[in-house]
């Protein structure tokens, strides 16, 4: 296997665990969110909302901004790998896209998620009204997570699709994940446009019966539930914790 910033040549040390385990911290919490979710519709206090984000409204609004707020913690925790100057000098990526700056972008994405609420055309509102609605509009706020959540998974994407691929020559082994973290990366990708491509049908009703057979078939949930089940694989397979859900939790006690 080829040598790169993720496979230093000396022993690990304490730093490279660290990057590991904020990696595993971040893909456990991705998967739980939207499993968690999906569960807690059983109960009879909570309904099946038509989005992640609209579990906000929920009694599950709790679970929802203290796991994205958890993922943002640990990706502003996460300073990642320096710029390699050799290649920085030939590729734009390496100087501008670094594991800091991308980690911010999606670390302030999260908390955008968490901080403003969506839409919603749901019964139940919970009390007592977030502090955000005491000094902007539920439009405004609804707009600013919107931005957010894209800016969240643009983020992510962009680790996927650039970040973790970055390294000298590659063996076989390197080519094979390579080529699956592009794979997570363009499926995000997917998701974003897919979640755009729905925002704009609703809002403009360029199919007036859309929105009803969209909450119906909860069709936001899933797209973002893809998104965030993505994102978590490739951050556990970055962090070496991508057998089974329960050994990246043994892995994560060394937290």
């Amino acid at each position: 296997m080829s040598v790169t910033e993720d496979q230093p040549t000396e022993p690990k040390n304490e730093l490279v665990e660290s990057y590991l385990r904020i990696r595993t911290a971040i893909g456990i919490l991705a998967v739980l969110l939207p499993v968690v979710l999906f569960a807690s519709q059983k109960l009879d206090a909570v309904i099946f909302a038509p989005s992640i984000s609209e579990f906000y409204y929920t009694p599950m609004r709790e679970v929802l901004v203290g796991t994205i707020g958890a993922i943002a913690v640990f990706l502003i925790s996460y300073k990642g790998y320096p710029i390699n100057e050799a290649r920085a000098k030939g590729v734009w990526t390496e100087r501008f896209l670094t594991d800091r700056r991308v980690s911010y972008w999606a670390a302030f994405g999260a908390l955008g998620v968490a901080f403003f609420p969506t839409f919603t055309k749901i019964d139940i509102a919970l009390g007592p009204d977030p502090l955000v609605y005491s000094f902007m509009s539920l439009k405004t706020a609804g707009q600013l997570h919107q931005v957010s959540a894209i800016l969240f998974f643009g983020a992510l994407a962009i680790f996927c699709l650039s970040n973790f691929r970055r390294g000298e020559e590659k063996c076989a082994k390197d080519e094979k994940e390579n080529a699956f973290y592009l794979k997570c990366g363009w499926v995000l990708v997917a998701c974003i446009i897919a979640l755009i491509i729905i925002g704009a049908v609703i809002k403009f009703k360029i199919w007036p019966e859309f929105e009803t057979l969209a909450d119906n078939r909860h069709l936001i949930f899933w797209v973002e539930a893809v998104g965030l089940l993505t994102f978590a694989v490739a951050w556990l397979r970055k962090g070496q914790a991508l057998t089974t859900v329960p050994a990246a939790l043994r892995q994560l006690v060394g937290l």
